[in-house]
């Protein structure tokens, strides 16, 4: 929760019309606290854009490895699977 202090009532105005207005306290005569939620946005799911450019990454990674390493070094191929 955050809060902010408006001195005036345009000031007053613009903070109560805001999408995470919560509630208001009057404090003196021309003093007033605004009480904001925060706004947070869940990123629960994945986001296809980025799910996007990960499998533009593979497949240069694929092609990289298919056609610029092992036409250079053929032997590549049988100590990876030596590794795995």
């Amino acid at each position: 929760m955050s809060v902010k202090v408006a001195k005036d009532i345009k000031s007053m105005k613009k903070a109560a019309l805001s999408h995470a207005y919560d509630s208001h306290r009057v404090v003196g005569d021309e003093l007033v606290l605004v009480f904001h939620k925060d706004m947070v946005a869940p990123l629960d799911t994945p986001i296809i854009v980025s799910f996007s450019i990960l499998e533009l990454a593979k497949k240069v990674m694929y092609y990289d490895y298919y056609y610029t390493f092992l036409p250079l070094w053929p032997s590549m191929e049988v100590n990876m699977k030596k590794l795995f």
